[in-house]
């Protein structure tokens, strides 16, 4: 995780000097939003311990959420006695800790020591680490054949992105309109490990499309349907969503696409979705319901 206090200069390094006082561009929004965003209540959206609860008097008719089997501050091979075959475990926040674990292959005790050394370093976005209450490990349940969506909802628009690996430290990715129409606008994201090789694939591949055309899936408007509706308070926010089947499960709030640290494919499309956002702090300007 790169530390708070250094994703303005990696963000100067890898992009462009941003004007996080009067922020324009999309990236420059999002990457102000994190460095001076002070919402008390993005401890109830923005953490998975607490985002149920944030979300329980207006989830949308359908709408599932994983089964938690099981959550605890510290774990020991006993807590994976009575779980099944396969199953998550993740950090309350941190998606850096997210570990599908298969008892029939994975060591259950390195994950143990991994994931409890790991516990008390977790940071957020902005740099803070969780209260005793927040920094937790929750065991959730597997949903099988289950195809990831990340909405970026600004208000009455939204765009899906799908993302491709170009190299072990770099992705790339395509928008998505509401009629699934693929656009000339996409995301470069990379890891949190910043090398000169990194910054070389980030210029490299910045105005490359992803390869492949996703198919258009049968639930597609509920699932628009449903991110309008969680992004609600919200000027500009990603709400992720699985698709199993015929069922629709939630999976994350993230007001904070990336930690800030990403590149918009082209000037023209930063400055087109910057215009879709009427930037305002806090993030969060909704009643809480």
């Amino acid at each position: 995780m790169i530390p708070y206090n250094r994703k303005l200069e990696i963000f100067e390094k890898v992009f462009y000097k941003p004007n996080i006082n009067n922020p324009k561009l999309f990236s420059e929004k999002v990457i102000t939003r994190v460095l001076k965003d002070e919402d008390p209540r993005y401890s109830l959206y923005g953490k998975k311990l607490y985002v149920p609860y944030f979300l329980a008097n207006r989830i949308p008719k359908g709408l599932k959420f994983p089964r938690r089997l099981k959550i605890k501050y510290k774990i020991n091979p006993s807590d994976f006695k009575d779980m099944p075959e396969k199953f998550y475990l993740k950090s309350s926040f941190g998606s850096k800790w997210n570990k599908l674990v298969n008892l029939n292959y994975d060591n259950i005790s390195e994950i143990c020591n991994t994931f409890n050394n790991a516990l008390h370093t977790i940071v957020d976005a902005q740099g803070y680490k969780a209260g005793h209450l927040e920094n937790c490990l929750i065991f959730e349940e597997y949903i099988p054949s289950a195809v990831k969506f990340e909405f970026h909802c600004f208000g009455d628009t939204i765009f899906c992105h799908y993302s491709e690996g170009l190299t072990a430290e770099t992705w790339s990715s395509n928008f998505f309109n509401e009629n699934h129409e693929k656009l000339d606008a996409g995301i470069i994201s990379f890891s949190y490990k910043i090398t000169n090789e990194v910054i070389s694939n980030i210029i490299k591949y910045k105005h490359r499309p992803i390869t492949y055309n996703p198919k258009k899936p049968k639930k597609w408007i509920q699932l628009l349907n449903v991110a309008k509706k969680l992004a609600y308070g919200f000027d500009y926010v990603r709400i992720d969503l699985f698709l199993s089947n015929d069922d629709i499960y939630f999976n994350e709030i993230t007001p904070y696409h990336w930690g800030g640290l990403f590149s918009i494919s082209s000037l023209e499309w930063d400055k087109k979705l910057g215009d879709l956002w009427p930037f305002s702090l806090p993030t969060y300007q909704g009643e809480y319901l």
